[in-house]
């Protein structure tokens, strides 16, 4: 990526924090996930595990687009196609798709909750979060609505990019200061749609849908990253400090608490700015903090995997193995633990033998002339992948796998 005032270098530099920070956001998914299946049987643990998340897990999916952004930016090639760009991201994102969407229509079939082809089959196209309808936007595997948002973005980053890249430095902030406002004035635009049915009895099923799935109410969490990279790129982003960044982040969290469900997204978007921001300056200088860590960065690259499949794990044992049984906290916890190492474990053998092989399969053509596909010169890295939808740019590196 290049800019007025600063040339683009060859590589940047790695940024594991970013990696570590998927891990830990598709942790807060999977414990919101557990929170909503009812696991537990005390109210004061239930209400902690599935009230707090509810808004904690759209924050932690806003953390994802914004990761986008961000990565999709920092490692932008100069004289990359927009074919080349989108090839790449469908042959990281579309294997672990096809086959977590293929396993849930299995699923769905074999317990008899099969709901229509009309509302599966969109989902296979990553189109499903286009259509107001929330069981069209489940499908056959719930977290993967926030794929065909991905898919959107991917679409849509070459076409933006070269107007982000020609903003002044200077009104790089002036822009952060926009999105964030499209973002807050997204619900107030929601009240226009019709009512329709009522969602948990909080709010009209076309309002939350228009709020938290429709891919393009989601784009301003994708623009923040892209203008946070650019601030960091061009020098320009000043670390706030830990104390600071805890006491934002609690008051932006009473502000989507208070204003849930209408508000489960918007206030997400500073903390978030500085989330990125500070980590993403600190690796930069070699000041690398805990989500550096080689077990985060490990976690961190089998999240994609992870996120996709986990939702089919809790959701079919609990209710299909358990009958929807709600525990005291020991058998509870154990049950978390179990569908927790299980879905790692499904994670690891998705990332290992299906994600890595398609990627390096597909994300390059093969030249002419060739009958069979290529050996690349190293697996493909997705160390540097830096959202659970592995955004990483860095194709010639070696893979780490263990």
């Amino acid at each position: 990526m290049t800019s007025a005032t600063t040339p683009a270098p060859t590589r940047r530099p790695d940024l594991p924090s970013l990696t570590g920070m998927r891990a830990a956001a598709a942790a807060v998914v999977f414990v919101g996930h557990i929170g909503l299946a009812g696991v537990y049987a005390q109210d004061q643990i239930a209400f902690v595990l599935r009230a707090l998340p509810a808004t904690f897990d759209h924050g932690a999916v806003s953390l994802f687009f914004a990761l986008s952004g961000f990565v999709l930016t920092w490692s932008h090639r100069d004289g990359d196609t927009k074919w080349a760009f989108i090839r790449r991201r469908l042959a990281k994102i579309l294997p672990n798709h096809l086959i977590t969407w293929t396993i849930g229509l299995i699923l769905m079939l074999s317990f008899a909750d099969f709901i229509g082809v009309a509302k599966v089959l969109p989902s296979l196209f990553l189109v499903h979060s286009f259509i107001p309808d929330l069981d069209t936007v489940v499908g056959t595997n719930g977290p993967n609505w926030s794929l065909a948002a991905e898919l959107f973005f991917y679409v849509c980053f070459p076409f933006l990019l070269p107007t982000m890249l020609r903003i002044p430095p200077d009104r790089l902030w002036f822009w952060v200061k926009v999105a964030v406002g499209v973002s807050f004035c997204i619900p107030a635009i929601s009240f226009l749609l019709p009512k329709g049915e009522i969602y948990a009895d909080i709010v009209p099923t076309t309002r939350f849908w228009f709020i938290c799935f429709l891919p393009v109410s989601r784009m301003a969490e994708f623009f923040i990253g892209i203008l946070v990279a650019r601030l960091v790129i061009e020098g320009r982003w000043k670390v706030v400090s830990t104390r600071n960044t805890v006491l934002i982040s609690l008051g932006f969290w009473v502000i989507a608490a208070a204003g849930s469900p209408y508000l489960w997204v918007a206030p997400y978007l500073i903390p978030i700015a500085i989330y990125l921001g500070n980590a993403a300056s600190r690796d930069q200088v070699g000041d690398y903090r805990r989500l550096a860590q080689p077990r985060w960065v490990h976690l961190g690259q089998l999240s994609f995997a992870f996120y996709l499949i986990h939702w089919l794990v809790i959701e079919y044992t609990h209710r299909y193995l358990f009958d929807e049984a709600a525990w005291s906290i020991i058998p509870a916890t154990a049950y978390t633990a179990a569908v927790l190492g299980i879905s790692l474990g499904l994670g690891h053998l998705l990332f290992k033998y299906v994600e890595i092989p398609m990627y390096n399969r597909w994300a390059k053509p093969r030249p002419k002339g060739s009958a069979t596909p290529p050996t690349p010169p190293a697996a493909v890295h997705l160390g540097g992948a830096t959202s659970p939808h592995e955004d990483s740019e860095d194709d010639e590196r070696p893979v780490v796998t263990a």
